[in-house]
């Protein structure tokens, strides 16, 4: 399992199922993954979000974010704008050509704060 934070200069952190404490996290998150609930509304990534990349044994990538509200608008001058908040307790979870928008507050609280680190 590989955490990518996609803000340029960032250090990805990498999880290998061939050590305990790795194999230990992995776990945990396809456990929290397992155990989120559908939930209806936009699956969108904010413009720099921390990935979670899950390589699974038959090869299949899946790949977690914290979803986010997206608001487009235009400007009086006629620019445009996009703003970008987090929607607290929902992840997105990419797999393959499906992407769906669920609620695990553990596995996003884990995105938001312990795999920064």
């Amino acid at each position: 399992m590989q955490v990518v934070r996609n803000t340029p200069g960032e250090q990805e952190q990498m999880y290998k199922n061939t050590d305990g404490p790795g194999k230990n996290r992995i776990t945990k998150v396809v456990e929290w993954i397992n155990n989120s609930k559908l939930v209806s509304g936009s699956a969108e990534f904010g413009k720099y979000p921390m990935l979670i990349k899950i390589q699974m044994n038959d090869g299949t990538l899946i790949t977690v974010s914290q979803a986010y509200k997206w608001v487009h608008g235009t400007m009086p001058d006629g620019s445009g704008f996009s703003h970008a908040t987090p929607i607290k307790g929902d992840i997105v979870i990419r797999k393959v050509s499906e992407t769906i928008r669920a609620t695990s507050p553990e596995l996003y609280e884990w995105i938001q704060e312990d795999c920064k680190q």
